[in-house]
Order: structure tokens, then sequence, then C-alpha cells
């Protein structure tokens, strides 16, 4: 494994990086900038990565890359902030800018500027080399609480990289929804410039007892983006969780979504979808962990390829012996539109339970051809017949979009790629 770049660079990245902070070796981030160096870059030979290695595409970026944040005025930004009420946080080149960010009178909902590293310890302890380095290298991040019994207005987070030159960035976030509140979020990333950009992203999640949180994403980015988006979620008792993840193109972009169900009558939610062209690269890697009984996890990824672009998932299924009556289901299906194009698909279920409903499945191939045949008896020429298909084969995943302004945006990037 190639790790020479950011081992060369280290003693520049930590100066850059903890001038006038007093950097010391047993600081949060000397310890996890150690344990990312140990662990290193995953290659082809990483079992976990070996359609999507990172260890030789991150050299490049990271040599000379800018960790030092741009400076926009609110009036730069506006345009590209949802014009809807609620909470937006603004995340300039990885750092939680609180002036730019826009927090509205909320009782239900705190949120706090934070440079603390020591609460992300118990994160960044796990052995994942990404983990480590956003907790090495990330700086202000915000931490949202929604009060125990509230429902709080919808936030808003953005990602917004200026890429002018090549660009490292580590955004971090937290959100604790309390027991018995609810709360809705987007996500969404603008990066401006040619230059490599690569986007470490680590949202951590906690759902309390009978809380919910519905967190949507939308990946629509140029060809010079490389992300690794880890998301790790945490449910306890009567707890509900729904992630919904549309990719439309970027240079390289890996999503880790690892979710915990610890306590009874967890209700998760997953869907995602990736409609890709180009040499566009994505990789979904899931895993819902049924700890404990009586829980149910519902997982629906569609991908539709062009081109020469390569689709990856991985789904994972953990049900332990003490997840007696787990019901839990997956589904990862694809459609090639070119024979240039790549798909690989692993869904996995591992069960110590015996008293369980599981199934999962995967399916790759090309449209229905009595479908088509259908449309076309009907008058529809054979360009329209295929669109309406692929359009609703994408629309399927759309079932737990809180937001109706947030499903036409979907629905109109995948009207103007399909038709």
């Amino acid at each position: 494994m190639s790790l020479t770049i950011i081992e060369n660079n280290t003693e520049q990245l930590v100066n850059r990086l903890f001038d006038k902070q007093g950097y010391s070796a047993d600081s949060v981030r000397s310890k996890n900038l150690q344990s990312f160096l140990e662990i290193g870059l995953p290659s082809k030979k990483t079992e976990e990565y070996k359609f999507t290695p990172f260890d030789t595409i991150l050299e490049k970026v990271v040599d000379g890359a800018d960790i030092s944040p741009s400076k926009l005025e609110k009036e730069e930004i506006q345009s590209f902030l949802y014009n809807e009420s609620g909470h937006h946080l603004v995340y300039i080149d990885g750092k939680y800018n609180e002036e730019l960010s826009q927090v509205a009178e909320d009782e239900a909902v705190s949120i706090a500027y934070s440079e603390e590293l020591s609460g992300l310890n118990s994160v960044a302890n796990e052995p994942d080399a990404f983990t480590a380095l956003n907790t090495a290298f990330t700086s202000a991040y915000a931490k949202v609480v929604v009060k125990k019994g509230k429902e709080g207005l919808p936030v808003f987070v953005y990602h917004m990289v200026n890429a002018t030159t090549k660009s490292f960035t580590n955004p971090r976030l937290i959100i604790q929804a309390e027991e018995s509140s609810k709360i809705a979020l987007v996500e969404k990333t603008w990066v401006d410039g040619e230059e490599e950009a690569f986007l470490n992203t680590v949202v951590e999640i906690s759902v309390a007892k009978n809380a919910s949180v519905n967190l949507s994403k939308l990946q629509n980015h140029a060809r010079n983006v490389i992300i690794h988006d880890g998301l790790k979620v945490n449910q306890a008792k009567d707890s509900r969780f729904y992630v919904n993840t549309f990719t439309f193109s970027g240079k390289q972009i890996r999503n880790n979504l690892d979710v915990a169900l610890n306590d009874q009558n967890c209700e998760t939610h997953m869907h995602g979808l990736y409609l890709l062209d180009g040499s566009s690269h994505v990789d979904n890697h899931t895993s819902v962990d049924h700890k404990i009984a009586n829980c149910h996890s519902n997982e629906v990824y569609n991908g539709i390829v062009d081109g020469k672009s390569h689709a990856v998932f991985n789904g994972k299924i953990f049900v332990r012996p003490d997840a007696q009556q787990t019901n839990a289901f997956q589904s990862n299906n694809n459609i090639s539109l070119s024979d240039l194009a790549t798909i690989n698909t692993k869904p996995q279920l591992e069960i110590w339970a015996d008293d369980v409903k599981c199934s999962h499945g995967c399916t790759i191939g090309q449209l229905d051809e009595e479908a088509l045949f259908y449309l076309r008896a009907r008058g529809l020429d054979m360009r329209s017949a295929k669109s309406m298909l692929l359009i609703a084969f994408a629309e399927d995943t759309f079932d737990f979009i809180p937001f109706e302004f947030f499903k036409e945006e979907i629905d109109q990037l995948i009207i103007s790629r399909l038709s």
C-alpha cells in the first residue's frame, strides 16, 4: 500500500493544521493521525475496497492540497441555499461557518458551533481509516440537538468547496435526536473549480427512544470530485431512521452507511438511487446490525448505468443471536444501458437467530422487452417508451422523501438525464 505522499507530507500538514494551536503528541488530532497512518488507505488488496481503492487516487489530491477554508460573503452563497424555512448550516472547505449559516428561531432545536474533539473519540477509535483522518483534520463542526418531545424545523446542510486549487476537506456533523423528538434534514454539496477535490465527510446520528430522523442526500458533482461519505447511526428503542441517497455523478464516490439497531422495535428505511453516465464511479456500502429482537429494516437501492460508468453495491445485514423476530429486507436492482458500463453487486445476510423473516436479492439487466412492447403497442415511440420505464424505475426510491420540493428537484434531474 502506497502512503508515500501522505507520510512525506505529514509534518507539513501537521504544521499547517496546528499553527498556533499548541500541537502535542498526545492530542486527539495526533492520535487519530497516527491511527490513520497505521491503518493506511485501502487499496485493491483491501477486500471491502477492492473495486474502489483510495490509495493512488488520493496521493494526487493530498500532495499540495489546500486545507484552509475560503472566505465567502453571504451574497455569494445565497443562490445555492434552498428557499425554505428552517436551519441552513454552511460548511466552507470542511469547516462549519457560523457567520454564513442561518439558524432559525426554533425552541425545538439547539445548534452549537464546536471545535472540541474529545467528544469524537468513541467514533474515531473504531478501526476506520477515513474516520481517523477526518478527526485528525476536521476543524469547526456543528452539533444539532433536537430536544425531547419536540419536532424541529428542517435542517439543510451545505458543503461548499473551493476547487480552484486542489482541496482536501474533512467536514464533521453530529446529530442527536432526544427522546420522542423528530427532525428531517437535507445534505447537499457544491464544488466550484476544476481542480481535484477530496471530501472526507463523517456524520454521526444518534436516535433516542421513540425519536425519528429523516436524512436526504443529493450527490450531483463534476468529474473532479472525490468523496468518501461516512454515515454512522445508532438507534434506541422504538426509534425510526430514514435515509434517502441520490447520486448522479462524480469522479469517485464511496458511501459508507452503518446503522446499529440497539434495542427493540427499531425501524430503519434506506433508499438509494444512482444514475450514472460518463466515467463516474459510485460505491454504496451499507451495514445494518440487528442486535435486539423485534426490529425492522428495509433497504432498496436502484441503479441505472450508462457510458463507461461503474457502480458498486455491497449491502450487509447482521442478525445477532438476541435479535429474534427480526424483519429485514434488502434489494438492489440495476439496469445497464451500455456494454461499457460495469456493475458489481453483493447483497449479504449473516444470521445467528432462527425466528426471523429476512430476504435479499439483486438484479442486473436491461429494460423489460414485454413492457416496451406494451407501450409501443399503445402508440409510444421507442425513445419515449424507454424513458417512461426508466423514470418509473428510478422513482421507485421516492417513498420516504419528506419534502415535496426535494422530490421535485430529484425528479427533474432524473427526467433531464433519462429523457
